[in-house]
């Protein structure tokens, strides 16, 4: 008797383990299940945080470029021996007009100041102060003449479009 008891009991155990194992199972599966979605919503946070924190670097790294661009257009204002150069784009439709601004511009001769004007772009003159620059441009655009305006900046070695003081 004692000897059917341990096999029912043996039996009841190992039931009770294979219910245990199933369920127990189940519920690994499930937890497993739960912590991979955290693991991966945290993930997808991770990678949030790391293109915030670029976008703000490039950001920064844009101001820091402007900030540098700004200083080197006011070194270039403050700074008489800069100079600017005002370069002729076109002469639009009053030609005669731009050729004789020009010519009292520059001190060239008719000629010499009608073959500055043909060829397009052209510097009309070079390293003269901004305040000049922008005289200059002023009056070759109310001559009906397209004028932009450049320097060098000192700080990055390059070329730089300036649209005159505002």
């Amino acid at each position: 008797m004692l000897g059917v008891l341990i096999l029912i009991l043996a039996a009841l155990w190992v039931l009770r383990g294979i219910f245990m194992y199933v369920t127990g199972n189940d519920d690994i599966i499930a937890n497993q299940n739960i912590i991979l979605e955290k693991i991966a919503k945290e993930e997808e946070r991770k990678e949030a945080k790391e293109k915030e924190k670029a976008a703000k670097e490039k950001e920064k790294a844009e101001a820091k470029r402007k900030s540098i661009e700004q200083s080197s257009v006011r070194a270039a204002l403050s700074d008489e021996d800069t100079g600017f150069d005002v370069i002729l784009k076109d002469a639009g439709d009053q030609k005669l007009s731009v050729v004789k601004a020009v010519k009292e511009l520059t001190g060239l001769g008719l000629k010499e100041a009608k073959e500055l004007v043909d060829v397009v772009p052209n510097s009309v003159k070079k390293g003269v102060p901004a305040i000049e620059a922008q005289e200059i441009k002023e009056i070759l655009e109310s001559n009906g003449g397209e004028v932009e305006l450049v320097f060098w900046d000192p700080i990055t070695s390059k070329q730089l479009k300036w649209n005159g003081v505002k």
